[in-house]
């Protein structure tokens, strides 16, 4: 424990504000003028060394400060709907270390006091100097062994002989003080008898308690003459515990992974916190969540067991499909319930189970699910098959390649066109082959036999003249994130078939605008997954593609125009050396200069001059970035 010697005031985040005598217990002093620790409110911040000084504690206060500091962070999680960040996890860690270290001190320091145990004398169980009765107590901590070795061997014999005797009398109710409890420094002297229980009989002969082999195997052991105490540290704790606890609170509650383990982890922090005797088993419970188990035990999770079960029953309806080649109403209940159960677990399971179950026999069953797709006509059903797509591409970067090569993508393509006025097809259809798209993957060679420059420029007049109040409402969006995700594959803007359909349609409102709101945003709305290798940004390589050629260069209103440039300087001025974003700017501005009518409009001319030549100037700056605005410079001679 440490106590401070000052006040200290401070408003930075991670560090503690506190007056003159606070106490602290240290979590880590491995910074040369700083220590993280936390006070005496469970608070956990960093303090300056030379504020405070070493103080004498009671092991006992240690561990209630700690303990409060643990309740706190429960608490805190709680409050933020369970959920716990990196640094409470991390401070949490830090706690548990750190009580663990105190409980054992502690126990050493115990140990040392204990007076050695004098033997008990059978003939003689009412304690002497009017204490109370304790022999109960005792002769329960002796086996019967233990007690006939003491004896003369004739006596043995002669007890051996007798069909009945009596058994020693069960240990009296006992009341602890609190402080005998936390300092876990318990006499029997301390005790205060309760009840006295009457003395039993039992036929030794007729009633032998046996245990099973494999229960006495796993149990500890006493040795002799030893203390009636069991040596909770040392208790065996399963390996991957934490792990089945978690799987046996999402199969029971279908709570989400993510939440089972922090149900799991909130309940294990209360029980240790208000039975800090057995903490440190709850502690090597604790570490126990993340060990990795073996495959084999993998393979019997519920999770993957029921997903590799769900697949099977849907390739068997899908087969049956065939078979009949007509669709029966009588199954579609149990289709959808299939359905349903599947995209449940996909969403709320361990991501990697579900991986494991996905890539098993080479994606087959991502292939079935596709064929199905095909072949099954009811609208309740294919709408779940989407949102089940939806799910397989957010865990696995491998399921959108296998989708993107397969028939879905211009299935999808076609359903798009079909059901243009069903707000709902369009949406979810949209919004799968976003997903297929974001990545950039190379398309295969026939793909743009079907989504040709028909079918971008549909998307085009949609959009400019949708079908319905709804349809603007609700599919404008996706459609203009389809568009910028399809445009991603393109890598000549000669063969840009986006590109060429904007060429020839010429000004397009809807779509600038809704391009000029996401640009202001500067988040990529294309970037749903976190892959790698991260794609680039969509929105930066549109601009990029359309301001590559005078064709396209001339599209946006003059004061959409305008906008842009006001968002490309304040990017300029705020992005950073070294940034790649940066650098995509300045390439950006390179082509607008060099292929728009700026010449003319000079819009925000000196500003834009100001920040190129403070580029120039930065001392440590990209290499890249100087190279790009000397180009700038040498393409609009009006900057220079």
């Amino acid at each position: 424990m440490y106590r401070a010697l000052y006040s200290y005031n401070t408003d930075m985040q991670g560090y503690l504000t506190f007056k003159a005598g606070d106490q602290f217990t240290v979590l880590d002093m491995k910074f040369n003028d700083w220590m993280l620790v936390q006070n005496g409110y469970g608070e956990i911040g960093y303090v300056p060394k030379n504020y405070v000084t070493q103080d004498e504690a009671s092991h006992s206060e240690v561990l209630k400060s700690i303990d409060r500091a643990i309740e706190a962070i429960h608490f805190q999680a709680a409050s933020n709907e369970g959920t716990y960040t990196q640094k409470q996890r991390e401070n949490l860690n830090k706690l548990i270390q750190h009580r663990k270290n105190v409980t054992e001190t502690m126990r050493e320091d115990n140990h040392h006091k204990l007076p050695a145990t004098s033997p008990v004398s059978p003939q003689s169980p009412t304690a002497k100097s009017g204490k109370h009765q304790t022999t109960g107590t005792h002769e329960d901590c002796l086996t019967q062994q233990s007690t006939q070795e003491k004896r003369p061997e004739g006596t043995r014999e002669s007890k051996r002989a007798s069909k009945k005797r009596a058994a020693p009398a069960p240990p009296s109710e006992t009341i602890y003080s609190q402080e005998q409890i936390a300092s876990n420094d318990m006499k029997v002297e301390d005790c205060v008898t309760q009840t006295h229980l009457p003395k039993v009989t039992i036929d030794a002969a007729s009633s032998p308690i046996k245990l099973p082999s494999e229960l006495l195997a796993f149990s500890p052991q006493k040795p002799m003459n030893s203390s009636c105490h069991v040596d909770i540290s040392a208790l065996l704790v399963p390996p991957h515990l934490g792990a089945d606890l978690v799987e046996e609170v999402r199969k029971n509650t279908q709570l989400s992974y993510e939440k089972s383990i922090t149900a799991v982890e909130t309940v294990i922090g209360l029980i240790g916190f208000r039975i800090p005797e057995i903490s440190p088993v709850l502690d090597k419970i604790y570490s126990t969540f993340h060990e990795k188990k073996e495959s084999s035990e993998e393979d019997t999770s519920h999770d993957l067991v029921r997903l590799n079960e769900l697949f099977r029953e849907l390739k068997s309806c899908k087969d049956d499909s065939q078979q009949r080649s007509w669709a029966l109403h009588e199954d579609e209940i149990l289709i959808l319930r299939h359905l349903q159960e599947l995209l449940s677990i996909l969403e709320n399971a361990k991501k990697s189970t579900s991986r494991k179950a996905l890539s098993s026999s080479n994606y087959e069953c991502v292939y079935d699910l596709v064929q199905y797709y095909q072949m099954e006509t009811r609208v309740k059903l294919r709408l779940l098959l989407l949102q089940v797509f939806g799910a397989m591409c957010g865990l696995d970067v491998m399921v959108i390649s296998v989708l993107l090569y397969s028939v879905l993508t211009t299935e999808l393509a076609k359903e798009i066109q079909a059901s243009v006025r069903d707000v709902q097809r369009v949406s979810y259809t949209g919004l799968v082959l976003t997903m297929i798209f974001s990545t950039g993957e190379a398309v295969p060679a026939n793909l743009h036999d079907h989504l040709n420059e028909d079918f971008v420029g549909f998307l085009f007049d949609v959009m400019e003249n949708p079908p319905s109040p709804e349809f603007e409402d609700q599919v404008t969006d996706i459609l203009v994130n389809l568009i910028l995700a399809f445009n991603l594959h393109f890598q000549e803007v000669k063969d840009n078939t986006v590109m060429q359909v904007l060429a020839s349609k010429g000004t397009m409102k809807v779509f600038t605008e809704k391009l000029l709101l996401l640009i202001n945003r500067g988040v990529d709305p294309v970037w749903m997954f976190h892959f790698e290798p991260k794609p680039p940004n969509s929105l930066l390589k549109f601009l990029e593609d359309m301001y590559s050629q005078p064709a396209t260069a001339c599209l946006l209103y003059t004061n959409d125009m305008r906008v842009l440039l006001d968002i490309i300087i304040r990017n300029l001025t705020d992005l950073t050396s070294g940034d790649k974003v940066r650098t995509s700017y300045l390439y950006l501005t390179q082509l607008i200069v060099t292929n728009s009518d700026y010449r003319e409009d000079r819009h925000r001319l000196d500003d834009l001059r100001k920040t190129l030549n403070k580029i120039l100037q930065e001392e440590e700056g990209s290499h890249i970035d100087k190279d790009t605005v000397h180009l700038i410079f040498q393409s609009c001679d009006i900057l220079s």
